[in-house]
């Protein structure tokens, strides 16, 4: 890609979010696109697709007008169901964050408590919760991707409802962004090398 292509893309991606939506709505759109395309789902105009692995059960939109909203803008953006053999009928929540600030991978309490109260009142069939953070953005894709289970990031008793944030030094709504943690989560696409999708690995399955 040329320097002018180049120019022509960056201008044509900056202006795509003027329409109805705020800068911060159009990158997180994005990225959940770019994660459900990038997720290994079948198609529905090709539900016997051999080599899909995930089924696409939800995909929430965050629509609210007013102060009114659904109470499913209080869930996960993403729930699939695994359509191999070996894992059948396993089911996982994905929550996706885009951020600008590279190694930002701060939540508040408040959105936990959101996906987590919803999980266990209306969603006691999830397997594992995962949180896909994007950094960055060139060209078509996100230049870092972190997969992390949601039990790799906090701790959350049910019971009380209290959050414990694993790796900040101190019960803060911030992570450690020094914290060496994250890097085992990192995923690297490479589609020359049959490295083609995002794989949702844990011992949470």
């Amino acid at each position: 890609m040329d320097i002018f292509e180049q120019i022509a893309y960056r201008l044509k991606d900056t202006f795509k979010y003027f329409k109805n939506r705020t800068k911060e709505e159009f990158e997180g759109q994005r990225f959940e696109e770019w994660v459900v395309s990038h997720s290994n789902i079948q198609k529905i105009s090709n539900i016997k697709e051999e080599r899909a692995y995930w089924c696409l059960l939800e995909w929430r939109g965050d629509k609210y007008v007013d102060g009114w909203y659904p109470l499913s803008n209080l869930a996960p953006d993403l729930v699939l169901e695994c359509v191999r053999t070996g894992c059948k009928e396993k089911t996982i929540a994905v929550e996706c964050k885009y951020r600008n600030k590279e190694h930002n991978f701060g939540l508040k309490k408040e959105q936990i408590l959101n996906y987590e109260s919803f999980h266990q009142d209306r969603m006691s069939n999830i397997d594992a919760f995962y949180y896909v953070f994007g950094f960055g953005w060139q060209e078509k894709a996100p230049k870092e991707i972190y997969i992390i289970p949601s039990t790799a990031l906090y701790s959350y008793n049910k019971e009380d409802k209290t959050i414990r944030f694993l790796h900040s030094k101190k019960d803060s709504e911030e992570l450690s962004k020094e914290a060496p943690w994250y890097e085992k989560y990192r995923v690297y696409l490479d589609p020359k090398n049959g490295k083609k999708f995002l794989q949702y690995k844990s011992d949470q399955l």
